[in-house]
């Protein structure tokens, strides 16, 4: 059997919160991800409220398993800042207090030029991002965009004040037309937490999200590669397109347990 364990992100079911998480629960979900900026936010969510929320899940027999911060704009990106900062920094006290361990975030395309001023300014704030993290128990993990594996270590070697993690998505990495399989092997070192998404690239070579096991994620070599590592963080299902996101991410539950018992 697998180390990690399975979640699901409850805000593409586009349902009430309550709701979505009843959903996590009956499709076997061992836990749920929040988006800490558009769905379980700290302006919402005070102490008590946090609270309610947190046994609300676990009555469900779940876990608040990870946590999601996304943003509209690069991280670096100069325009905001300062907001976008602090918003990430009140995100990772919220994750803390649900005793959650890592909070993903798509940082961005990492800039081409380590000399240029977006590239410094992006290490500066991973930097404080890891300093705070280590002080709360919380990984912040970068969410790669088309980044080559190497320069995602070079990122994460640079950062010595705390933990940078990876947020490995196999569906990304399809899209991008590399090889999924042999991304992860490089990042293995890294990698904190796993998102359960495939894809494919179309005849134009565009890239499209699928239901898991339709796509061009060879599942087996990548469920295999990660009990190689002896990965024990949690695996996220995310479904962010079509019609039938709940079924399909129950789908995929049974789909990763399957391919998982037959290895």
């Amino acid at each position: 059997m697998p180390r990690f364990r399975i979640a699901v992100a409850t805000a593409p079911f586009r349902q009430p919160l309550k709701e979505a998480i009843g959903s996590a629960a009956r499709m076997g979900a061992q836990g749920v991800q929040f988006d800490l900026a558009r769905e379980v936010t700290p302006q919402e969510f005070g102490t008590t409220a946090l609270k309610q929320l947190v046994h609300y899940v676990e009555e469900r027999s779940l876990k608040v398993a990870t946590a999601t911060f996304s943003l509209a704009q690069p991280l670096y990106d100069f325009e905001a800042l300062d907001t976008r900062v602090h918003a990430i920094t009140q995100a990772m006290e919220l994750a803390s207090r649900m005793n959650v361990r890592q909070l993903t975030i798509r940082v961005g395309r990492i800039p081409d030029e380590p000399e240029s001023r977006e590239y410094s300014r992006l290490i500066d704030i991973l930097r404080d991002l890891a300093q705070l993290g280590n002080h709360l128990g919380v990984v912040p993990c970068i969410t790669p965009s088309e980044d080559a594996s190497q320069r995602l270590i070079e990122v994460c070697q640079l950062i010595r004040e705390g933990v940078i993690g990876i947020d490995f998505d196999p569906a990304g990495v399809v899209m991008t037309r590399r090889d999924p399989v042999q991304s992860l092997g490089d990042l293995h070192e890294y990698v904190q937490h796993f998102q359960f998404r495939d894809g494919r690239r179309d005849v134009d070579g565009v890239g499209v999200e699928v239901s898991l096991g339709r796509g061009q994620v060879k599942w087996e070599e990548t469920l295999a590669l990660l009990d190689e590592m002896r990965f024990s963080f949690w695996g996220t299902v995310r479904r962010t397109t079509g019609d039938d996101r709940i079924g399909d991410c129950q789908r995929a539950i049974q789909y990763i347990q399957n391919v998982a018992m037959g290895m």
